[in-house]
C-alpha cells in the first residue's frame, strides 16, 4: 500500500497501488479481446457489455469499475490524436453504462416487493380454486397463475443476481 499524505489530524489514509492491466486481463477473460489486444482494441461496441461483466459476473462495484474507466481515460489524457479522442469517448459510454445496472440495495428492495406480490397472487389463486372457479372466468384464472408463474421466475432471477453480487 501506497502511504497518502493527506491533511494533517484526518487520520492514516491508504491508497492501493494500482495494477497495470487489470482491466486487460479481465476483457480477456470474458472474450472481447484476445492475444496482444489491449482494452484500446475493444469494440465501441462491446463497452457497456463489459460493464455489465464487470459489476455482475465479476463481482466489482460500480465505484472502482468507475475508476478503472477513469485510470484509462487518465493514461491516455495526452494523446489529442482522434484515436486518444475516441478512446476517451469509448470509455466514457462504458462508465455511462455503470448508471444502468442496479445497485444492491435496489435490488433487494425490488425482490421483497415481488415476494409480497408472490403472497398475494398465491393467496388469491387459493381462494379461486377454492370456490370451484364459479365466479371467476377462464380468462382471469389464466390471468392469474400466468402473473404467479411471472413473478416466481422474476424472484427466480433477481435473487441469482443478487447471490453473483454478494460473492
Amino acid at each position: 500500500m501506497i502511504k497518502d499524505r493527506g491533511a494533517k489530524g484526518l487520520g492514516k489514509k491508504v491508497i492501493p497501488p494500482i495494477k497495470k492491466g487489470n482491466m486487460t486481463k479481465l476483457a480477456r477473460k470474458y472474450g472481447y479481446i484476445s492475444g496482444n489486444q489491449t482494452v484500446n482494441d475493444i469494440p465501441h461496441s462491446k463497452m457497456d457489455d463489459l460493464t455489465r461483466d464487470l459489476v455482475l459476473k465479476e463481482g466489482l462495484s460500480e465505484k472502482s469499475v468507475a475508476g478503472m474507466y477513469q485510470a484509462q481515460i487518465v493514461f491516455r489524457k495526452r494523446e489529442i490524436t482522434p484515436e486518444g479522442k475516441e478512446f476517451k469517448r469509448q470509455m466514457e459510454v462504458g462508465r455511462a453504462e455503470l448508471k444502468n445496472i442496479p445497485n444492491l440495495s435496489t435490488m433487494e428492495s425490488k425482490l421483497e416487493s415481488l415476494k409480497t406480490k408472490e403472497q398475494k397472487l398465491s393467496k388469491k389463486e387459493k381462494l379461486v380454486s377454492a370456490m370451484g372457479y364459479g365466479d371467476v372466468s377462464r380468462e382471469d384464472q389464466i390471468k392469474l397463475r400466468k402473473d404467479l408463474k411471472d413473478t416466481q421466475i422474476q424472484i427466480a432471477e433477481l435473487k441469482a443476481n443478487i447471490n453473483i453480487r454478494n460473492k
